[in-house]
């Protein structure tokens, strides 16, 4: 009788010690359901402000695509177009047709031997446009709290007659061409070249190439160009009529009107034709080179 009593508290024993663990492996089984569950929140709160890329081992960094942008909007010649971008390039190109056509590129940087990158939506550039009556600003922005690895290019395509009020890039090449009215230009890094163009032109780069070919330029036109590091050329049709000033701190100046070799003074002033419409070329520490014929 006491054997069969020992066998039933032995028998308890092992049932409620089952119990106990089928009871620990679910609660075991419960916690990792609500980590994976918090896990998944956190992912899902983390991913949908971020663009997640995978890419190819690579040696060098690179930009990839990240979107584009095209618009095409309603537009009468001699109207006003500005731009602020902090990286990337810009083309102007003149039409024959009354719109403005926008395209735009976004591209972020991918770093060096890099498989997958995840990258925050912030740090690729936003485009904002602002339009109304016959003005156009097209803005890239970025969050300034962070340094931003993305960067985009524009090509626009403009009515002839037009207003290039300050193109601004940090970063990137500026061209423009085949248009005429008045243009600002400010580049921190990058070159700038202007082809096919009639008109007022202003060029402030800090560090860069500027490369400028003027067609039928008039008395009232005036042009400023200057550079602290860089170089300035300068194309000029056959006959024109106009009045130069060429300064370098450091560099040299060659003016293919007058002479084969470059001029060994850090000014120079003179006039082609009968003068008129001023060109004023200023370089800090680098070349001027005033060409005969165009771009």
């Amino acid at each position: 009788m006491q054997g069969k009593t020992e066998d039933k508290i032995y028998l308890f024993h092992i049932s409620s010690e089952k119990a106990y663990n089928k009871q620990q492996n679910k609660d075991i089984q419960m916690k990792r359901i609500e980590i994976f569950l918090i896990f998944a929140v956190l992912s899902f709160v983390f991913l949908s402000s971020c663009v997640v890329t995978l890419v190819d081992m690579r040696e060098d960094s690179a930009y990839l695509p990240a979107g584009n942008f095209h618009e095409t909007y309603p537009f009468t010649e001699g109207g006003v177009i500005s731009i602020s971008n902090r990286r990337g390039d810009i083309e102007i190109t003149g039409w024959e047709k009354s719109g403005v056509d926008v395209y735009a590129e976004k591209m972020f940087l991918v770093p060096k031997t890099a498989m997958v990158q995840v990258f925050r939506k912030g740090l690729i550039p936003d485009i904002d446009i602002d339009r109304f009556e016959d003005y156009i600003g097209i803005k890239t922005e970025s969050d300034p709290e962070q340094k931003t690895t993305g960067m985009v290019s524009y090509s626009l395509k403009v009515p002839y007659a037009i207003n290039l009020d300050r193109i601004r890039v940090e970063e990137g090449d500026v061209i423009v061409s085949s248009v005429y009215g008045k243009t600002y230009i400010e580049l921190e890094k990058g070159n700038v070249t202007v082809e096919n163009y009639s008109g007022t032109l202003t060029v402030n780069v800090q560090d860069g190439l500027v490369d400028i070919g003027l067609v039928d330029v008039r008395n009232e036109d005036s042009i400023a160009v200057s550079v602290d590091r860089g170089e300035i050329m300068l194309h000029l049709e056959e006959g024109a009529q106009v009045d130069i000033e060429a300064s370098v701190l450091t560099g040299t100046i060659m003016n293919e009107f007058e002479a084969d070799t470059p001029s060994a003074e850090n000014k120079v002033s003179f006039q082609l034709g009968q003068g008129g419409a001023v060109l004023s070329l200023t370089v800090s520490t680098g070349d001027i080179t005033i060409k005969k014929g165009s771009l």
